[in-house]
């Protein structure tokens, strides 16, 4: 049995990557940049105003100019015009400033007459370039404006319209199959006997992982080695993750980490001091990841935040973003196992969630995420940090 980290470290370790693909950039939203972005023009591409007023030469105002004549407008969206020297210039925010300009006034710093003029009252610290921003402050032509690997934003995509990215490169997301096991599970549409209960695990997992998948398939196999022996051969390899929930403990059915050992998967690990999910298993076949997860509710939905997520993302942007919230209770920790502990927000506060163990689903469907307790650290304070994995973060 290995460490939580020991098993983060692991899969961390574990490289597959499932191609690129460029779609239209409204269906970007929420997927990883696969290529670098370039500025295809100075930004901004002109002089641009930043204030409503009046645009004139600074060296009009050294001379102790302050009434001006101006008979043209520069509006947003407008050619450049050029201008007599002896004229000012209306001009809008976001407008090109005319040639030879390089002063913008303010609206409210000028008093407009009757007559086609504007006077200016002294005005401090009034220089070259004031309430103007210049060709190309922002960027060059050809500067790096998005990195690769970027996560696509609504701010990430606003960049990539503006330098005409129409259809970004981005990372595929995964196929994924989700398996679960159990011959005393009856479909969500079927009325089960007394020993038998309804899949769940499943229909979860698929919640889950649909954000991040492209395709998602749910299978059943009764606890059959012949049959899962048979489905994997003919399929396992058809995905790029498998999710098998269930068979991975030591009861008497529990073959699965077997058969999957017989078909040419490798085992990376098979058993994780935590709690819950201790008889977690993950290995390798090729290009294909097979995440096997206990047969409890909890456990399986506790090890898929905590790893599956986790791993997925990190395929995208190749980094780990850590979050970590504060906890106003105080948590006995396990002297052997690291603890996944549920929590929910009440009140702008993170606490723990009361439910009644890991066979009560309906109290833990309440939680908001989870937090990570080492074994190997005391916490008796309260108001402790902890590392927080978000049921929801995409």
């Amino acid at each position: 049995m290995i460490t939580v980290q020991e098993a983060q470290s692991i899969l961390s370790n574990v490289q597959i990557q499932w191609g690129v693909e460029s779609i239209p950039l409204n269906e970007a939203t929420g997927r990883y940049l696969a290529e670098v972005v370039r500025a295809d023009r100075d930004y901004p591409p002109f002089d641009r105003a930043m204030m409503d007023g009046f645009a004139i030469r600074f060296c009009d105002w050294q001379k102790g100019q302050r009434t001006f004549s101006y008979s043209h407008q520069q509006w947003a969206g407008s050619p450049i015009i050029e201008l007599p020297k002896d004229e000012a210039c209306e001009i809008t925010t976001g407008a090109a400033v005319p040639s030879g300009f390089d002063v913008v006034i303010p609206i409210e710093k000028v008093e407009v007459g009757d007559d086609g003029t504007f006077t200016c009252s002294e005005i401090e610290k009034l220089k070259s370039g004031w309430n103007i921003q210049k060709q190309g402050v922002e960027n060059k032509k050809n500067d790096v404006v998005v990195k690769k690997d970027t996560f696509i934003s609504a701010a990430v995509v606003a960049v990539l319209a503006s330098c005409g990215i129409t259809m970004p490169l981005v990372y595929q997301r995964p196929t994924i199959a989700i398996i679960s096991t159990g011959d005393e599970l009856v479909p969500m549409d079927v009325s089960p006997l007394t020993h038998q209960i309804r899949t769940s695990n499943a229909h979860a997992l698929r919640v889950l992982v649909q954000p991040l998948s492209r395709q998602i398939e749910i299978f059943h196999l009764n606890d059959d080695a012949l049959i899962i022996q048979d489905w994997m051969q003919q399929h396992a390899l058809q995905w790029d993750i498998l999710l098998f929930s269930g068979g991975v403990s030591k009861g008497g059915k529990d073959y699965l980490p077997q058969l999957w050992q017989e078909d040419g998967f490798e085992c990376l690990f098979h058993g994780i001091a935590q709690k819950p999910g201790k008889p977690m298993w993950l290995g390798k076949k090729n290009q294909t990841i097979l995440f096997g997860f206990p047969g409890n509710p909890v456990s399986t939905l506790v090890c898929a935040i905590a790893y599956l997520i986790p791993w997925i993302k990190l395929q995208w942007s190749h980094q780990i973003v850590s979050q970590h919230i504060q906890i106003q209770d105080t948590i006995s920790t396990n002297e052997k196992l690291d603890l996944w502990i549920p929590v929910v927000l009440e009140n702008n506060q993170f606490k723990i969630l009361n439910y009644l163990g890991s066979g009560d689903l309906i109290g833990f469907s309440a939680l908001n995420g989870i937090i990570h307790v080492p074994s190997n650290q005391t916490f008796n304070n309260k108001n402790q940090e902890y590392r927080f994995y978000p049921i929801t973060n995409f």
